[in-house]
């Protein structure tokens, strides 16, 4: 639940934060936050499914079970 409103506040956040190319500016400090907590839960959950000895190899891939 926690990663799907982060995902939704990183992709309001990426438009607030991109110019008139669609250039998204990485140096916001909300923006970084916000990143830096999607991948703190992101490694939690891929260490406890790696613990739990489940066939998890890729970080991305709990990314994608995470939010499907």
């Amino acid at each position: 639940m926690e990663l799907e409103l982060l995902e939704l506040m990183i992709f309001n956040r990426s438009i607030l934060c991109s110019d008139e190319n669609g250039e998204v500016d990485e140096t916001y400090v909300i923006q970084q936050t916000l990143l830096r907590r999607r991948d703190e839960i992101e490694r939690n959950v891929y260490l406890r499914m790696r613990m739990e000895e489940s066939r998890v190899n890729k970080l991305l891939g709990v990314r994608l079970v995470l939010l499907l």
